[in-house]
């Protein structure tokens, strides 16, 4: 009896350790596991609406094509990306500002051009007025030590009439002179000849 009563005890333990049927199936029942099944479902679809827009957006920026999406219940068309659209803008204003940029560069360097061209027909206007006063400061020097040299000549000739002038005279008073002599001598010879 007591082996029986301990048997008993046993199977009664067995029982309590086993889990309840009653509790898995209200765990694990229709309208549970339909619940799960419809979460599940939706997380998928977000996962794959995710997925198409990345796709979509990935190929918008490289230029492309998105990816077709396979799956049945979607739409093929890609949903507008305002993010990637204000981006694609960003990008279209930089490149058109960079054009404008490039262009006024260009016409800048065409100003610098023209005015280096300039400034070197000045350069040489320059030295060509350099080089022509610098002729006329030597055709005046010139001029000047002729001038010169034409006064110290006139000087010259002035003073040689001098002299010469100055020699006439001479010459005419010594002349007036032997002739008042040799008069006064005829005068005297003839009242000696007329007393004899």
């Amino acid at each position: 009896m007591a082996v029986n009563g301990e048997m008993m005890d046993v199977a009664n333990e067995e029982e309590d350790s086993e889990p309840s049927q009653e509790g898995v199936a209200s765990v694990g029942g229709p309208d549970n596991q339909q619940h799960l099944a419809d979460d599940e479902a939706g997380i998928d679809e977000w996962t794959e609406e995710f997925v198409r827009h990345w796709d979509a957006a990935s190929f918008k920026s490289r230029n492309s094509s998105p990816r077709p999406d396979l799956s049945p219940s979607l739409s093929l068309e890609p949903a507008p990306s305002p993010v990637y659209n204000s981006v694609d803008e960003e990008i279209a204003t930089l490149v058109h500002r960079s054009s404008k940029m490039s262009n006024a560069l260009d016409v800048l360097t065409e100003k610098t051009d023209e005015l280096t061209r300039y400034l070197e027909e000045l350069h040489n206007v320059v030295v060509t007025s350099a080089t022509t006063i610098n002729t006329m400061e030597d055709s005046m020097d010139l001029l000047f030590t002729n001038v010169e040299k034409l006064l110290e000549l006139f000087s010259d000739f002035q003073e040689e009439n001098r002299v010469e002038v100055r020699g006439r005279r001479l010459a005419v008073s010594l002349l007036a002179a032997l002739s008042s002599t040799v008069n006064a001598m005829s005068r005297d010879l003839k009242k000696k000849g007329g007393e004899n």
